[in-house]
């Protein structure tokens, strides 16, 4: 009961920060706590691959933790006008490159590589929704951050390996979502 309530904790920030908007989150007190909550979910891993509950319970922690901040990020965009906001970007700027990136890059890109291969424990369609969910918010970072920031450079090697992942355990709307970010972060 307390794993189950670990993501849904992280879940319900991202929806906070998503109901009030980026301008409003980033300006508030909560923004800091947010991302050392975040940050501490970031480190749990996987101690016994053997352990199904455990493996769940992180795959289950990873989506709902880069949905969260996927929520966050998208605050920085007014959608109405498609503009974007830089005093949520510039807030954003270092949670992102000192929590974020790593998350994505060291962490979570070269997890789901690996158990893209023979013999994962972890369920297939969860495995799917973390790669959409990863390939989404590396989208929407490289949406709203130019083409020579540092964010986008520290992400530009994700569009090597993981953005072009050819594998019959993706689903197709996986593999659009990766087009996408693909194509954002390609874009200058």
């Amino acid at each position: 009961c307390q794993r189950e309530l670990k993501s849904l904790a992280i879940t319900a920030l991202g929806d906070l920060a998503g109901a009030v908007g980026g301008p409003v989150w980033c300006s508030t007190p909560h923004f800091t706590s947010t991302f050392t909550i975040l940050s501490m979910a970031s480190g749990i891993e996987i101690t016994d691959e053997d352990d199904l509950d455990e493996v769940d319970f992180v795959c289950e922690l990873r989506l709902a933790l880069v949905e969260a901040i996927t929520w966050i990020v998208q605050g920085a965009k007014d959608e109405a006008t498609r503009s974007v906001n830089h005093n949520v970007t510039n807030a954003l700027h270092s949670p992102v490159m000192t929590m974020v990136v790593p998350l994505l890059t060291n962490n979570l890109t070269p997890w789901c590589l690996r158990e893209l291969g023979a013999g994962s424990a972890v369920d297939p369609n969860l495995l799917d929704d973390i790669i959409r969910a990863v390939s989404g918010l590396v989208g929407d970072l490289a949406d709203i951050y130019p083409g020579n920031s540092d964010v986008r450079m520290a992400l530009k090697p994700l569009a090597r390996d993981f953005l072009r992942i050819v594998s019959d355990k993706i689903s197709e709307t996986t593999e659009t979502t990766q087009k996408w970010a693909f194509n954002l972060l390609a874009a200058n």
